[in-house]
């Protein structure tokens, strides 16, 4: 069943280059979008999904949680309807 939820996730990941850009994967595709960017590009890829499909934010700690948030509030605007939090162990 794994692979199965991995496929209705978008991934945004927990690197953040220089210009601000946030680092997006669905499916086979991976890009760099700006926060602005980031919630019509995951409106516009759940709205091609079920209806149980996640938006999966994976941060480490090194992420300040400012920009977390910040992720957040956009998908919200967006009307992004399900997100989840996946968490990096430190081992």
């Amino acid at each position: 069943h794994r692979v199965d939820r991995r496929q209705r996730q978008m991934c945004i990941r927990d690197r953040i280059d220089k210009d601000g850009g946030i680092r997006i994967k669905a499916g086979s595709t991976d890009k760099t979008v700006t926060l602005k960017e980031l919630g019509a590009a995951a409106r516009s890829w759940q709205d091609q999904q079920s209806d149980d499909s996640a938006v999966l934010i994976s941060a480490d700690k090194k992420l300040p949680f400012e920009t977390v948030m910040a992720a957040m509030s956009e998908l919200q605007a967006a009307g992004v309807k399900r997100v989840a939090f996946g968490v990096k162990s430190s081992q």
